[in-house]
């Protein structure tokens, strides 16, 4: 992961699957959280990939780390919604 992500960052994620970048990406909002004295991040990650059989890989992976706020989505990345 290039940027630093912090804990109140909306973070869109395309072609996730199998979750090694999705599982950095939490890590890393929760370390953020932690350090601001936070409980959890405030921000949301989206995790979108458009196949749905590597999306439960990536669904089973996450399901093993800490609450966080993930939104996983199964969408075609050129006609992805706007998010705001």
């Amino acid at each position: 992961v290039a940027l630093p992500v912090e804990e109140q960052h909306l973070v869109l994620e395309l072609c996730a699957a199998p979750g090694s970048k999705t599982l950095q990406l939490l890590d890393m909002m929760q370390r953020s959280a932690e350090r601001s004295g936070l409980a959890a991040p405030s921000g949301l990650l989206v995790a979108n990939d458009c196949k749905p059989v590597r999306l439960k890989r990536l669904i089973d992976r996450t399901r093993r780390a800490p609450a966080a706020p993930l939104l996983v989505t199964c969408s075609d990345a050129r006609r992805f919604p706007s998010l705001r």
